[in-house]
């Protein structure tokens, strides 16, 4: 009788293990996971709070939470995959996590929502709120990297408000006539419409650029322009709010993800859904002091009016209803994700200069 208690108290003990550890008695992992971005961690702010929160939160959280560890290898900077090679590099598995800026990856079109949005809303956390609203209420921007690019979608990252820095003042639209601006593509018909002659250009090239006269000009965002030290070779930057965006995206590997235990997956949506809030915080931060930067250098900082806004947005034809039809014949849900964005930033109160109509 007493061996056969012993026999069920060890089966209890046994069970309680499996329960405990999420219904698996797998022994202890260490995961040697390489992260990585085509920007360097110090000059842009969302290559920064995947290095300063994301990754050291979830091996912190990871640990303290299950048996299992986590070390990660750096490899920011373009150091395993350069801007445009990211995600292929996470889907080939040369990076187990990557952080994928949107504009330079044509294989993501609708996700660039907000960069076909000009005059967008310029508050960075309210375009957060709403752009996460559309990655709920459209799950095909989510599932798309399972099913097409073996990976799984982390989470999403902002930018601040984009103004156009130049070696020559801007006071109006009409100043851009005749100059080459550099943007990262998908904006760039908000300057294409003034008259300037537009070239898609990485943040990396963009200071020899405008100092070899490559380009008189750039769409940047304040933390870009002081990140980067483009300042120092433009001294005009013309506020002009074409407006904050959803601008990266990070995933993990699927074949790697599906190696690590649920608790470890949880973890890593956890985080990841803190991460956008952080990253936005972050950017709002820097953005605060970059202004204070470029005031300490003597910048020019014209401030673009309201009134010439509408005029700039009147010169654009219905540029959010284009990108919108065309990502409809690729067979991606363009009407819908472009109506969603449009919709629910009014809803949240905001007023644009022009208001984009999706037909």
């Amino acid at each position: 009788m007493k061996k056969k208690i012993r026999i069920f108290s060890a089966c209890l003990l046994a069970l309680w293990g499996f329960v405990l550890l999420g219904g698996e008695t797998s022994r202890a992992e260490t995961y040697r996971l390489t992260v990585g971005s085509g920007h360097p961690a110090d000059g842009a702010v969302w290559v920064g709070a995947i290095r300063d929160f994301f990754v050291p939160e979830v091996k912190k959280r990871v640990e303290a939470r299950t048996p299992h560890k986590i070390e990660w290898v750096a490899a920011y900077g373009g150091s395993v995959a350069k801007l445009g090679e990211v995600m292929d590099a996470v889907q080939n598995g040369l990076l187990d996590v990557g952080l994928i800026v949107i504009p330079f990856k044509p294989k993501l079109f609708i996700h660039n929502f907000t960069y076909f949005t000009p005059f967008g809303s310029p508050d960075i956390f309210q375009v957060a709120k709403v752009g996460g609203i559309v990655f709920e209420r459209v799950p095909f921007l989510k599932e798309l990297f399972e099913k097409q690019f073996n990976q799984k979608f982390l989470s999403y990252g902002t930018s601040s408000s984009y103004h156009v820095v130049s070696n020559f003042p801007i006071k109006k639209a009409d100043d851009l006539k005749g100059k080459k601006i550099t943007g990262a593509g998908p904006n760039l018909p908000w300057i294409r419409s003034a008259g300037a002659t537009p070239v898609q250009m990485g943040l990396g090239e963009l200071y020899t650029s405008i100092q070899t006269g490559v380009t008189q000009g750039a769409l940047i965002t304040v933390d870009m322009n002081v990140g980067f030290k483009i300042y120092e070779v433009a001294k005009h930057f013309t506020l002009v709010d074409f407006g904050a965006v959803v601008g990266n995206i990070t995933s993990v590997n699927l074949d790697r993800w599906k190696k690590f235990p649920k608790e470890v997956q949880d973890i890593m949506l956890e985080v990841g859904k803190e991460h956008t809030m952080v990253e936005t915080r972050m950017t709002k931060e820097k953005e605060a002091a970059g202004i204070d930067v470029l005031k300490k250098a003597s910048v020019n900082m014209p401030l673009i009016s309201f009134e010439e806004k509408k005029h700039w947005a009147s010169l654009m034809p219905e540029i959010p209803d284009q990108m919108a039809k065309d990502a409809d014949k690729r067979g991606l849900p363009g009407s819908l994700v472009m109506r969603t964005y449009l919709d629910e930033l009014e809803k949240d109160g905001f007023k644009f200069p022009r208001r984009w109509m999706i037909k």
